[in-house]
């Protein structure tokens, strides 16, 4: 059967009048929440009076377009609003200000015929009444929130049903008295009153309906147009997909609150549910071995798999909580109850190196290792020595090629040996020379400086600690001097001038010669720091030849790092 679309522009008044009297537009839980800020609705104002001003200083009649709204009608006959949440409860808040204010006692005293029409437009905007009734319920606005709390929702009543609000810090309240304000500050510049601004707003202001006969549709069309509200993201539209999938109002009401509370864990974690959904995929797609190097968009893999019934909402949500628990001991070192290894420094350390690899490619097998081996007797000791492994196999061939693309297939075919091998082989393949390698570690691109500055400072012996998360990288001779003192730029940026250093300390440190940054370095909590100043404590200086003396040792040193192979019995080199 053939979807059905109709669009029309209608205006304001229009607009509201094409729902039944009795009806309200539905803003469902899988909705994102009402965010409209203390600028959104003051531009939204003034775009609105100057569109005014524009049209009575020319007469040219031609309104003012506002955006879309996308709409479809559920299986109970509500209207659902798909896009245009923001702007139809911010007219809403707009209407209701204006009604309370030609409500007043002082404007009713002067009422005219004009303004008490005027006020009966309004309120076939604001409220809903039955069909044989000539009374508007003022506790019935005409939308329904759902998903949000019952404070919110007695706000939004008293503002409805009074035209007034306490809780000043509430979203709806403090909008809503700020167009109270931008009201009444406009009339006090305007002689003649406001009464045919009202009346433009409603009438000649103008907003695109599109009424759509399904979901689905609706959201792919959402996606089609270029609108001013908020884009859905991905996984608001696999939240709404899901919401709808399901039969029971409990169950919808559980998976509401459950996606919620994920999704604020995600984002105090400092990730997008984006990026936690695609680590899934990567999991699940190695469950049923897929290692095509075609990566699909999220809602090309996701949208199939919900509505032939090919995956568990509620496992799915708690699998999406444990990866992210995972990066969260990683991103912000928090313990997980019952995990032993979130408090292990080997597996920490590993982490740690491995997490300043130069792309996301690094993640999608560490995540399958994690999901399917975190309960595994020996997970700590394994989980140690397959980080280990991968990291220095994945940095080799980085040094090679610095791209995702020559170790994506590579990565794939790991992450479905995973599944099955507590210590899979990691078959990456080299081409290039020993020299080779250690002339590109001596001359270290940016992008991998910090991941082979940690694979040195980890294997000093007083790093018995993870290393602060704000360090930065300090050069020894600084960066300025090589326009002050002729030095060439390619032996500043050269790994043996480089050392990790905690932020503040290098701020301290940066354009001091060698003697005087001894003093600071000696500040630093970081192992190698120390090491660094014990073994040159006689210089007053660092010069070129002691750079490119240390980027030989270093570069020695990583190159053993990398090609040496591990031990798997003691987990050791």
């Amino acid at each position: 059967m053939q979807n059905k679309i109709k669009a029309h522009s209608f205006s304001i008044l229009k607009f509201f009048e094409s729902l039944e009297e009795e009806s309200k537009f539905l803003i469902p839980e899988y909705q994102r929440p009402y965010s409209w800020n203390l600028e959104n609705i003051t531009t939204f104002f003034t775009d609105l009076w100057e569109a005014y001003e524009n049209d009575v200083k020319n007469k040219d009649n031609l309104g003012y377009f506002i955006g879309n709204t996308i709409v479809f009608k559920n299986n109970i006959g509500q209207l659902e609003v798909v896009d245009g949440q923001q702007r139809i409860t911010t007219l809403l808040l707009l209407f209701r200000s204006i009604y309370f204010l030609l409500d007043s006692p002082e404007t009713k005293l002067y009422e005219t015929e004009e303004v008490k029409n005027l006020k009966e437009k309004l309120k076939r905007i604001l409220w809903t009444k039955q069909s044989r009734s000539t009374i508007y319920d003022k506790s019935s606005f005409k939308i329904e929130i759902r998903g949000i709390d019952n404070k919110k929702i007695d706000i939004l009543n008293e503002i409805s049903e009074q035209g007034t609000c306490s809780d000043t810090n509430n979203i709806y309240c403090k909008n809503y008295n700020v167009f109270i304000k931008l009201i009444q500050d406009t009339s006090k510049n305007n002689q003649t009153g406001l009464i045919d601004f009202y009346y433009y707003i409603l009438e000649e202001v103008n907003i695109l309906k599109i009424e759509i006969d399904n979901l689905d549709t609706a959201l792919t069309v959402f996606q089609t147009i270029n609108n001013r509200g908020l884009q859905l993201s991905d996984s608001d539209i696999f939240k709404s997909t899901i919401y709808n999938l399901i039969n029971s109002e409990q169950e919808k009401e559980e998976f509401i609150n459950n996606w919620k509370e994920l999704s604020t864990e995600i984002e105090e974690n400092n990730k997008t549910f984006e990026r936690i959904l695609t680590y899934y995929m990567f999991y699940l797609r190695s469950q049923n071995d897929d290692i095509s190097i075609r990566t699909p968009g999220l809602r090309r893999y996701f949208m199939p798999l919900f509505k032939n019934n090919k995956i568990q909402f509620n496992k799915m949500q708690s699998e999406l909580k444990q990866i992210n628990d995972f990066f969260s001991v990683i991103n912000k070192r928090n313990k997980i109850q019952g995990q032993e290894w979130t408090e292990n420094f080997d597996v920490l350390k590993e982490l740690d190196i491995i997490s300043s690899y130069p792309n996301e490619f690094w993640k999608y097998p560490v995540v399958c290792y994690y999901m399917y081996h975190f309960k595994d007797t020996d997970f700590i000791r394994n989980f140690s020595i397959f980080l280990k492994n991968l990291s220095r196999k994945l940095l080799l061939k980085y040094i090679e090629i610095p791209t995702s693309n020559a170790i994506k297939s590579n990565v794939l075919k790991l992450n479905k040996d995973i599944k099955n091998q507590q210590l899979p082989n990691i078959d990456i393949e080299i081409s290039i020379t020993d020299d080779q390698i250690k002339e590109k570690i001596i001359n270290t691109p940016n992008n991998i400086t910090r991941i082979i500055l940690k694979l040195i400072a980890y294997s000093s012996n007083k790093q018995n600690k993870l290393l602060p998360q704000d360090w930065e990288i300090e050069h020894i001779i600084p960066q300025r001097w090589t326009k002050e003192n002729h030095i060439d730029k390619k032996i500043i940026e050269m790994i043996g001038n480089k050392l990790p250093l905690e932020k503040k300390i290098n701020v301290l440190s940066s354009d001091n010669i060698l003697q005087f940054k001894f003093n600071d370095y000696k500040k630093s909590e970081i192992g190698i720091v120390h090491d660094f100043v014990q073994e040159n404590n006689t210089l007053n200086s660092w010069y070129i030849e002691n750079v490119k003396d240390r980027s030989k040792i270093i570069s020695e040193f990583i190159y053993n790092e990398l090609t040496s192979k591990l031990d798997i019995n003691k987990g050791d080199n």
